[in-house]
């Protein structure tokens, strides 16, 4: 069976059991051993295993068991690979599983001990033919294992009745017909296992992480200085240092960071210069303090002052430099790196521009002027939209649990399995693949949203910024918003309410406006995805699909029909088909209206709701961000 790549990382992995062929032909379970893997080329292994550790750590400190993993500094941990995809050599190694079959007809159960052994027709009756049980047994410490005829004292013959009892067999003890039901004892923790279906989602849950690719080499450079980069990143989020000044430190990477380009050899430069104007009888000493201080503010007018950069960043959160310096260093690393991805993304080699988009609709005359699209983005609360081209994104999977994913829910130790060893090294495998993407980037105004987290009592006036003053709204969602306590797997903590209300929010619109997108760009909705950036209040749709940059579906969207999708967008989410169920559920969501395909969502449908969005008037009251 054929499947392309993106399938692979999120379908088809090692440990789960899939629907497959047999030699015969016919539908059946199978066991994916490995991949037929090489080593992915091209992409910054340091940068996307930063954010897999973060994911590990996070999971521990929810409870959960990261033993299989060899977690030390970034670029030392794992091995990012892909599929070999070399010729008459299969990509992905499974097996037939499990070998449990019973025959319609006679209802004779067989168990066999290789694939390769099994028959078409019933070797009991020679009539039916025989049938695949594809049950498994999983368990959330991470084992697993097929289905197999159960052991009793003397007896050799069991029969399967699916219509009478479906987890079990019966046998004969003389001439009493006795059942046996399906289940065991883990022999990894000794929790009594109960059967599932071999290829249920809840048997396999992949834990994924997508990261956009730095956009060249000196990026990857910039990244690799470690911190003093990262303040620097931090720096240029709150505007002390220029675009143009930001360009200039990449193309000279090396030299910005060298000792040649500090304040101390510049600060020895100048007197040694101011010095030797004294010697020669130029300069009076009484000058040459004076002088080296011209100096040194002439030569700054360099672009590559990194040392200053870096000071203004520590001066914006000296407070939180100054209560833990290593708390603060670690989380200046977390923003930074959303910042790099927001920032390649928000200056992508190819963009369409908000203003080309309504040119182009004027033209074809789908909208009169451009007040139409500033109306419908101020009610959707977008500060600029665009659409952006050429985006590398690697997508992996690094690991799995069974039956849960959040170790809170687990009713011993959740574990978080490993992939195997890359050869003799200590690296685990994460299996990916690097897709060339386009979306649209929609940046939500931080204003906004801080009136609506005022008008539904989550924060007080007291704790309002100045809404003025475009630094202080971002100094207020940098110190407030926590980022790094987000995942796939589990909750936000239910004391950090702020990020809780942002997050679900921004999940909430990402989600109507992917369904949307699904409607009008000519791709499924399955083939659409997201990342949101939190520290921004940014979210990127993108396709998941190489067919869909190809075909510039998002991008052509966006340019021609942008106004009609804004108003779709609002329009056609705010009621359920299963209303008014939905809108009383918790979390005002379901296949009905925000609910889209797990591929598709890698917080796995939680943490959002039309609540967020429309004013549903549920017991919870909120005022929905659409309609405040």
């Amino acid at each position: 069976m054929k499947r392309s790549k993106s399938q692979a990382v999120y379908r088809i992995l090692p440990g789960m059991w899939i629907n497959d062929k047999d030699h015969y032909g016919r539908s059946a379970a199978a066991y994916v051993k490995s991949w037929n893997y090489q080593k992915m080329e091209g992409i910054y292994n340091e940068f996307v295993e930063a954010e897999i550790q973060r994911q590990i750590l996070l999971f521990g400190m929810r409870g959960g068991d990261i033993s299989a993993f060899n977690i030390s500094e970034p670029g030392e941990s794992f091995s990012i690979v892909e599929a070999a995809c070399r010729p008459d050599i299969p990509d992905i190694l499974a097996e037939l599983s499990p070998l449990f079959y019973y025959c319609p007809d006679c209802h004779k159960v067989t168990q066999y001990q290789k694939a390769s052994a099994v028959k078409l027709v019933c070797p009991a009756c020679g009539k039916g033919h025989l049938k695949q049980l594809p049950l498994v047994y999983p368990c959330e410490c991470g084992y697993a294992s097929p289905v197999v005829v159960p052991k009793v004292t003397g007896v050799r013959d069991f029969y399967y009745y699916p219509n009478e009892k479906r987890y079990g067999v019966f046998y004969y003890q003389g001439k009493s017909r006795m059942f046996k039901e399906f289940g065991m004892k883990c022999p990894n923790c000794g929790s009594y296992i109960q059967r599932d279906s071999a290829t249920s989602p809840s048997n396999y849950k992949a834990f994924t992480v997508s990261v956009i690719n730095l956009i060249n080499d000196q990026m990857g450079k910039f990244f690799e200085k470690g911190l003093p980069a990262q303040k620097i990143m931090v720096a240029k989020w709150f505007n002390k240092l220029s675009q143009d000044q930001f360009n200039e430190i990449i193309k000279n990477v090396d030299y910005a960071f060298s000792e040649k380009n500090t304040n101390a050899a510049a600060r020895e430069e100048a007197e040694s210069k101011a010095k030797a104007l004294v010697a020669s009888g130029i300069l009076p000493e009484s000058q040459l303090e004076a002088t080296i201080a011209t100096l040194l503010q002439s030569g700054n007018g360099s672009n590559l002052s990194v040392e200053d950069f870096q000071a203004a960043c520590d001066a914006i959160f000296a407070k939180e430099k100054k209560q833990s310096e290593d708390g603060y260093n670690s989380w200046i690393k977390n923003l930074a790196f959303n910042l790099i991805q927001y920032e390649t993304i928000k200056n992508a080699r190819h963009i369409v521009t908000l203003d080309d988009a309504i040119k182009e609709q004027i033209s074809m005359g789908f909208i009169d002027d451009a007040s139409e699209i500033d109306e419908l983005n101020a009610k959707l609360g977008f500060s600029n939209v665009q659409a952006s081209e050429n985006i590398e994104i690697i997508n992996g999977s690094y690991g799995y649990t069974r039956k849960v994913t959040d170790p809170k829910q687990a009713k011993g130790q959740l574990r978080l399995v490993a992939y195997a060893k890359d050869g003799d090294t200590n690296r685990n495998l994460v299996y990916s693949m690097k897709l060339e993407t386009e979306g649209i980037l929609f940046d939500v105004d931080r204003s906004k949203i801080l009136k609506w987290l005022l008008l539904n009592h989550v924060i007080t006036e007291n704790d309002m910024p100045d809404l003025e003053d475009e630094i202080s709204v971002k100094k207020w969602f940098a110190k407030n918003i926590h980022a790094d306590h987000i995942s796939s797997f589990g909750d936000i903590d239910e004391d950090d309410n702020v990020t809780k209300y942002v997050f679900y929010l921004l999940h909430s619109i990402s989600h109507a406006l992917m369904k949307t997108a699904g409607e009008l760009s000519g791709i499924s909705t399955n083939s659409i995805t997201e990342m949101i950036f939190v520290d921004t209040c940014s979210i990127f749709i993108y396709s998941q699909s190489s067919q869909g940059q190809v075909l510039g579906s998002l991008s052509g969207m966006f340019e021609s029909l942008y106004g009609r999708f804004a108003r779709q967008t609002f329009q056609d989410n705010r009621e359920c088909i299963y209303d008014p169920i939905c809108a009383e559920r918790d979390d005002s969501s379901c296949q009905g209206c925000l609910v889209l395909a797990d591929t598709t969502c890698k917080y796995f449908n939680t943490k959002l709701g039309r609540k967020y969005l429309y004013s549903l008037h549920t017991d919870e009251n909120i005022i929905g961000f659409w309609e405040m």
